[in-house]
C-alpha cells in the first residue's frame, strides 16, 4: 500500500530541456558543453552550485572567469541560456497534485540551483499567485537547501527519517534511471518516467504496479 510519493521536479511535474541550455551556454564561453563533453571543471562547478556549496554570484563568476570569449556587459546573457531549459509545468499538473493530497503525502526532492528556483517561483507567481509548492506538499526539497544531491543515498535518508515514512509504503518518481538506484536499495518503490510522457496521464498507472 502506497502513501507516500516523492516526485522529481524537472522532468517529472515541470518541463525541461537540458540541450536548450548547454547547446545556448557552450557558445557564449567557447566551450563544447553538450551533455556527456563537460570539461571537469564545469562538472565540480554544477555539483558545487546543486548542493549549496557555492551561490549564484560565484557560479556567474566563476563561469565568466573560465569563459574563452568575452561576456558582453548586458551581463543576462549567461542567465538566459542557464534558464532556457526551463520549459514550463506539466498541463494540469495542479490539478493533479490536488486531487492525490487527499490520499497520499506528497513531497519533492530535485536537483536544483537557486537561479531555477527563482524561475520557478516566478512562474507560481504566474500562474495565479500561487505562493509556493508547500501549497500541495508534506515536504519539498532542493539539493542547494538540503546539500545533497540524488543519486547520493543521504537524499533519500533526508526524508524518509524527517518524516517518519516506511520505504515500503513510499513511491519515488524520477525521470533519470540513476537517481532511483540508491532509492531501490533502500526498499523505496520507484518508477522512472519517460519525459516525453505527462505525468498526469502515468500516475494511475505508476501507482497501480507498484500497490
Amino acid at each position: 500500500m502506497i502513501k507516500n510519493i516523492i516526485f522529481d521536479l524537472g522532468g517529472v511535474l515541470y518541463r525541461i530541456d537540458y540541450n536548450q541550455t548547454f547547446e545556448n551556454l557552450g557558445p557564449l564561453l567557447g566551450y563544447d558543453l553538450r551533455v556527456g563533453k563537460w570539461p571537469d571543471w564545469f562538472k565540480e562547478l554544477l555539483y558545487q552550485y546543486e548542493t549549496g556549496e557555492i551561490q549564484t554570484e560565484r557560479f556567474l563568476w566563476s563561469l565568466q572567469q573560465k569563459s574563452l570569449k568575452p561576456i558582453t556587459p548586458q551581463g543576462n546573457s549567461i542567465v538566459k541560456a542557464w534558464n532556457d531549459m526551463l520549459l514550463g509545468w506539466q498541463d494540469g499538473v495542479f490539478e493533479m497534485v490536488e486531487s492525490l493530497n487527499s490520499s497520499y503525502k506528497l513531497f519533492i526532492l530535485s536537483n536544483i540551483n537557486s537561479l531555477h528556483i527563482q524561475h520557478l517561483d516566478r512562474s507560481l507567481q504566474e500562474k495565479g499567485g500561487i505562493p509556493g509548492l508547500k501549497r500541495w506538499f508534506a515536504g519539498v526539497y532542493f539539493s542547494n537547501e538540503i546539500h545533497y544531491r540524488k543519486p547520493d543515498r543521504k537524499c533519500f535518508e533526508f526524508i524518509i527519517n524527517k518524516h517518519n515514512l516506511l520505504p515500503a509504503e513510499t513511491l519515488f518518481i524520477d525521470d533519470y534511471p540513476k537517481n532511483i538506484l540508491e532509492a531501490e536499495e533502500m526498499g523505496i518503490k520507484c518508477m522512472v518516467h519517460n519525459v516525453k510522457e505527462n505525468i498526469n496521464n502515468q500516475i494511475n498507472y505508476y501507482l497501480d504496479i507498484v500497490c
